[in-house]
């Protein structure tokens, strides 16, 4: 109990810490007369290839971009947050392969790196086409059953999301 306490008072401090800390940062203020330019909205540059994937059974596919178009998102991101972005990614696609591969080894993991498309090809015979440029998101995971439609899922509840669609 009293280890418990000791790690949540540190805990708490931790975050008193930080508080304090992020309130000490100076406020970046615009000089006098000056009107901020709007910035567009950034959005996903396309696929460079035009090639598809094909699934056809129980199926998480992992979709992340190619070489040349992580290349264009690198030159619209700051450096910090797209190592952040690619950090994260990495480690959620690992996340998910573990949860596959511990509760869910009946399931494919299938990665669509270089393909624009993913065909999702159902049990009753109808197609489902996926164009990952139509997708705001990078990086991201589907999950699919051939009895149902794909669907798109959070990579960060991977632990609720595959049984909530493998279940219905």
């Amino acid at each position: 109990m009293q280890m418990k306490r000791k790690c949540t008072d540190r805990i708490f401090y931790l975050f008193v810490a930080c508080c304090l800390i992020g309130c000490n940062q100076p406020i970046k203020q615009d000089k006098p007369g000056k009107q901020q330019e709007v910035q567009p909205a950034k959005t996903k540059p396309g696929a460079t290839g035009t090639d598809s994937l094909e699934v056809t059974m129980p199926s998480v596919v992992l979709f992340e971009p190619d070489f040349v178009q992580l290349e264009k998102i690198k030159a619209i991101t700051e450096e910090g947050v797209f190592k952040s972005m690619v950090h994260e990614s990495e480690f959620q696609f690992y996340t998910v392969r573990m949860y596959v591969k511990k509760n869910r080894p009946d399931l494919q993991v299938l990665t669509a790196k270089y393909a624009r498309y993913i065909v999702f090809v159902k049990t009753d015979g109808d197609i489902e086409i996926v164009d990952l440029d139509k997708i705001a998101d990078a990086w991201g995971m589907y999950v699919f059953d051939p009895k149902k439609n794909p669907q798109l899922s959070d990579m960060m509840n991977v632990d609720t999301e595959i049984p909530r669609y493998f279940s219905k």
